[in-house]
């Protein structure tokens, strides 16, 4: 008999929280979460996720903090709709592999 694979445990740390109104007087809270894995060594990613009063979304930003930081500070300083999350998630997350793109072809 053989032995199970041990089941993938994720550990979620919140980062930074705020609330705020889209400009239709809608709730929004922004979370930033630090995420790892409890059962495999590695290094820890980031996610940014939204809530409003019918959406909840959650996406992955890679595992630069300060940079994941520096999106979280954008969305929340602009008040970004939940509903524009993804793409602007994508822009970043383009940007970001383009940057590495980039440095790597320098050396």
């Amino acid at each position: 008999m053989s032995t199970p694979m041990p089941r993938p445990r994720l550990l979620m740390t919140l980062l930074d929280e705020r609330y705020y109104e889209e400009s239709t007087n809608r709730p929004v809270v922004c979370r930033l979460w630090r995420m790892r894995s409890q059962t495999f060594e590695g290094r820890a990613h980031y996610a940014v996720g939204m809530e409003s009063l019918t959406r909840r979304y959650l996406y992955c930003v890679g595992s630069d903090e300060a940079a994941a930081r520096r999106l979280f500070g954008s969305i929340v300083e602009g008040k970004l709709s939940p509903l524009h999350l993804r793409e602007v998630v994508e822009d970043f997350l383009w940007e970001a592999e383009q940057g590495e793109i980039s440095a790597q072809s320098l050396s």
